[in-house]
């Protein structure tokens, strides 16, 4: 694992680039900067691991992406897990279709591999760090970032001084208002990792179970646990609990 518990916030420091967000796009800009750049710094809020709902499925142009940046998993004795089939399944009917060039891992061990990939680059990594306010400094023209950091020794905010800014921290928590599109009716997504070597499901085959009220999809792990995610449509969850309308896909689709 990946230490987070340096300080390398310091107020002296010019950095010539800061990526804000340590996931898969942020981890592989702050490694592509460090070809050009002579100091990197690569942030995020949260610690390592990081935990996320979905997004363990790698399709082809991810891992043509990943082998362009020169990762090789197996190197590092974390190697994927290839994804060779997809079965759809809904009311008692099924579509099965090959797959290829896909590849299975679960995101704490992807995003860890790929913020080290980053350092072994030489971009500095620091991770519990939150950014409250970007301003531009005409004088220096730099860019002054007021952070707070879970594992600074000062009390008051830090000010990252930086000649350039690139924010991948994902899309903004905001509602979207106006939004035209009411065909499709507003989801939530659950999920969870399971321990479970019974469930009657081979490595390298991604089943995604669509009903009336939402879908799942489950697939095997690289460490051989179970990953459901689940987008649930938010009406079903005013007349019943989440398990609950999980449970009906299960129920609905096993017919």
């Amino acid at each position: 694992m990946i230490s987070n518990q340096t300080d390398v916030l310091s107020p002296a420091t010019i950095w010539d680039a800061v990526v804000i967000g340590a996931g898969p796009a942020g981890s592989a800009i702050a490694a592509q900067l460090k070809r050009s750049r002579e100091n990197v710094l690569l942030i995020d809020r949260r610690t390592l691991p990081f935990h996320k709902l979905c997004g363990c499925c790698l399709s082809p142009q991810a891992t043509t992406e990943l082998l362009k940046l020169g990762i090789d998993f197996r190197a590092n004795g974390v190697s994927s897990e290839p994804l060779e089939r997809c079965t759809f399944r809904s009311s008692g009917h099924s579509l099965q279709y090959n797959l290829s060039h896909m590849a299975v891992m679960s995101r704490e061990r992807l995003d860890a591999q790929l913020i080290e990939h980053a350092m072994n680059c030489g971009v500095q990594y620091q991770g519990g760090t939150t950014i409250k306010q970007i301003k531009w400094e005409q004088v220096e023209h730099l860019r002054l970032l007021r952070a707070e950091s879970s594992f600074s020794t000062r009390s008051d905010p830090v000010t990252i001084r930086a000649r350039s800014v690139i924010d991948a921290s994902g899309l903004p928590s905001t509602r979207r208002k106006n939004r035209k599109n009411k065909f499709f009716a507003p989801r939530i997504g659950l999920g969870a990792v399971l321990r479970d070597d019974r469930f009657p499901l081979d490595k390298g085959h991604l089943t995604m179970l669509v009903a009336p009220g939402g879908y799942c999809g489950v697939v095997r792990l690289e460490n051989n646990c179970i990953d459901i995610a689940s987008a649930l449509d938010t009406p079903t969850l005013h007349e019943r609990q989440p398990w609950q309308t999980i449970e009906a896909i299960f129920k609905h689709t096993s017919n």
